[in-house]
């Protein structure tokens, strides 16, 4: 059987970005800006969801975002202190914590409390990249999480068609990000897929 393949952050989606979504054979993505009911009619065979992001600095942000999106959109949370990391990675309406260049340390603490999912979009690691601190950085983090068996989500993070890249690809840089050397699929399929399922259709 076929895999089913997730792109679980677009910024945005247009006609174009939709062309390319078909072509790459993307089953479903889930996009932060309202898409045009015409963009989404041309997506015969894609199921899109809304997305909501945050960028949250304490416990309250977390748990108030959570609160004003959960039911309505896939909520995912980019942390900027330990206390939103720890309280995003437990709350069980946030669906994945992405991971960026300023994000605390991943340890023993972070480890025992993480419940939920740790995406990285290629947009936040184009923008790593420039900077040696930030690319450590995210690169620590996910390889101890994935040391310790937290699950990972890899996503393009686009805004414009250029940026989507191909499942396979997407699934090479979670092998490279994770420390392994073959194929690793997961991150665009199986493991966004349950989140869908637990988040959205399990409620």
């Amino acid at each position: 059987m076929a895999k089913h393949y997730v792109d679980f952050y677009l910024r945005r989606l247009d006609a174009g970005m939709a062309s390319v979504l078909s072509v790459h054979g993307f089953g479903t993505v889930c996009v932060e800006e309202r898409v045009r009911d015409e963009v989404l009619k041309s997506l015969e065979g894609v199921k899109v969801y809304g997305k909501a992001v945050a960028n949250a600095s304490s416990r309250g942000e977390v748990l108030e975002f959570a609160r004003k999106n959960y039911g309505k959109r896939v909520i995912s949370i980019r942390p900027f202190s330990r206390e939103a990391l720890m309280t995003a990675g437990r709350d069980e309406r946030v669906a994945s914590v992405i991971v960026h260049g300023e994000v605390a340390d991943f340890d023993r603490h972070v480890a025992e409390v993480l419940l939920n999912p740790v995406e990285v979009t290629v947009s936040d690691l184009v923008e790593c990249f420039q900077s040696v601190n930030s690319w450590g950085r995210v690169t620590r983090f996910l390889q101890r999480a994935s040391a310790v068996g937290k699950k990972i989500i890899v996503s393009s993070g686009a805004a414009e068609a250029e940026e989507i890249l191909p499942p396979h690809q997407l699934g090479y840089v979670a092998a490279a990000l994770t420390g392994g050397k073959n194929l690793d699929t997961k991150p665009v399929s199986e493991t966004p897929l349950k989140i869908l399922r637990d988040k959205m259709f399990g409620r």
